[in-house]
């Protein structure tokens, strides 16, 4: 299974989000949300897993704004903010398979 980094573009800035695709086409797309633990590799299994069965997974990191960078300060996580991504996000898996 190939995977993908990919950034999505939201209105708080740029969400991260792996892309997992089989090299055949796939027969439907899952979004996999991550838990309260974040984004790490028992994630990208689950997701590989998925792909080998023919699904087209996209993982996305759903702590995208509250992590610093080198232009912003941490902002709080709003339900509004998760709301604005999980549409983004199936927006882009859409459009991606």
């Amino acid at each position: 299974m190939a995977k993908r980094d990919i950034q999505i573009k939201t209105s708080d800035g740029l969400a991260k989000a792996g892309l997992f695709r089989s090299a055949v086409p796939a027969k439907a797309a899952i979004i996999l949300y991550m838990d309260a633990f974040g984004p790490r590799p028992a994630l990208d299994q689950m997701a590989e897993r998925l792909a080998g069965d023919h699904y087209a997974v996209l993982v996305p990191d759903l702590f995208y704004a509250t992590r610093p960078t080198a232009l912003s300060r941490p902002r709080p996580h709003s339900a509004t903010r998760s709301a604005r991504l999980s549409s983004r996000v199936s927006s882009a898996a859409r459009r991606r398979t």
